[in-house]
């Protein structure tokens, strides 16, 4: 063999090795998901909607939370369904404090969306109704799918989506929605546009009326949305942050059993075969035997978990749901009343564990119950750093076993309460699901849930 035959070859093994490197190499060629929430985020943005005004049954604050020990600069814009973000205000945020912005303050609307552009990172925020009965996370990003059920346009409430754009481009979704009734894909609702920073909402009683047990699904086309669900009735309004899609698993914490309270769990099935779900039911020390039940193809069904002579009225439940098929969830709680109408109705949406989480007050009347969940199958690790609002806080390290849960206060002994307090939990995996209960001084004890702000 000739030296160029000799060179040749060498090439050739060298391509061929490279070829079979690149099929046989697992390394990722993408870059890990990161809270862009982060201390270490050199800028980030926060994306609040569906604030009405004080005529709109759900008037409400952003409450911006600054986590870290540095102050934080924030710029507030705001929008309405008649006119884009514009800059309205900015402030500091001291360190371990909070703000408390009202866009109402700035323009006379009936709905809002307010955008906070922070100058770092470390900082979260959350929508809180202005009776403090119910509260949603402010988004850090848009997303391309949203879905959210458990709404209602029965005589006495109404169920309004505030979808807003973020990017700076023109956006264009779909909608379609399910109930007892079947499916809807309203023409009304198919390619609607929101212009660069635009706020748009759609009544979904034009469409649905006199329904309950409602669910939506929004496609974006092109570009991307943030949405939250406006659930008023005779008694209060519920802000219902949805989901980023259907799931085949769900775990709702503190669902409640007792104390006049009703709970029922509301599923949507946006696929084309039966849904098949079980619900296991965790309570005290009860073995209650799991439920079944089936959800009809591109349809909603409600399963009542109180008052069911099946499940004992012991307290808070862990619930979890596994379905057949990828389906829309949500939790739907209230109080017992002679009147149907004005029974208040709190929408919880599905829920995704996560590695970091934030549940801090901002109400100033604190928590009824908190519960952090493990939704791994091993032990986790935790990093609790906790403290009273405008003080630095201390920083415990603690273990929480696989698919087991624990109150928080247990977790974090240097809190004596859950009011004026922000506490921080992380993990170094997707496992971690913080939930809670409104103080009684808000609502009955365990019927108003609150999720924690999860930084995404």
């Amino acid at each position: 063999m000739s030296a160029k035959q000799r060179l040749l070859s060498a090439v050739a093994a060298g391509l061929v090795g490279v070829v079979a490197a690149n099929q046989w190499l697992t390394t990722p060629n993408h870059a890990p998901i990161v809270d862009p929430t982060s201390p270490l985020a050199t800028s980030s943005v926060l994306y609040c909607a569906g604030i009405t005004n004080g005529a709109g049954g759900l008037a409400g604050n952003v409450v911006l939370f600054n986590t870290t020990a540095t102050p934080k600069h924030v710029s507030m814009a705001v929008a309405t369904t008649s006119s884009p973000s514009t800059v309205k205000a900015g402030f500091t945020i001291a360190p371990y404090s909070k703000r408390t912005f009202a866009p109402a303050n700035f323009l006379k609307a009936p709905v809002y969306a307010v955008t906070a552009a922070i100058n770092g990172g470390g900082v979260r925020g959350e929508i809180v109704s202005a009776s403090g009965q119910s509260e949603t996370p402010c988004a850090s990003r848009g997303g391309t799918h949203w879905v959210d059920t458990g709404l209602s346009t029965l005589v006495g409430g109404s169920a309004t989506l505030a979808l807003f754009n973020p990017t700076a481009t023109a956006t264009v979704f779909n909608v379609k929605t399910y109930s007892a009734n079947g499916f809807l894909q309203p023409a009304a609702w198919q390619g609607v546009t929101i212009v660069p920073k635009g706020l748009v909402t759609l009544d979904l009683s034009s469409q649905l009326v006199n329904t309950s047990s409602i669910g939506v699904d929004v496609s974006v086309v092109r570009g991307a949305i943030v949405a939250v669900a406006d659930q008023v009735g005779k008694k209060t309004g519920s802000y219902s942050a949805g989901s980023q899609g259907p799931s085949a698993r769900d775990r709702f914490a503190l669902v409640p059993t007792a104390n006049r309270a009703l709970a029922t769990v509301v599923v949507s099935n946006p696929t084309a075969a039966d849904a098949n779900v079980t619900l296991g039911i965790g309570l005290a020390k009860f073995q209650v035997p799991d439920q079944h039940f089936t959800v009809a193809p591109l349809s909603s069904m409600s399963y009542v978990v109180t008052p069911n002579t099946a499940i004992p009225a012991a307290g808070m439940a862990n619930v979890t749901l596994r379905s057949s098929q990828p389906v829309i969830a949500s939790v739907v709680t209230g109080v017992e009343s002679s009147d149907k109408q004005a029974r208040p109705a709190h929408v919880i949406s599905q829920l995704t564990s996560w590695r970091t989480w934030l549940l801090a007050d901002g109400t100033g009347r604190g928590y009824g119950n908190a519960l952090v969940s493990n939704t791994s199958h091993h032990t986790i690790t935790i990093t609790v750093v906790a403290a009273p609002l405008g003080q630095a806080p201390r920083t415990e390290t603690v273990t929480l076993a696989g698919d087991s849960s624990r109150n928080l206060l247990r977790l974090a002994p240097q809190l004596h309460t859950l009011r004026h307090a922000m506490v921080e939990l992380t993990t170094n995996s997707n496992a971690l699901l913080v939930t809670a209960t409104a103080s009684a001084s808000v609502a009955p004890s365990g019927t108003a849930a609150r999720a924690a702000l999860n930084g995404r």
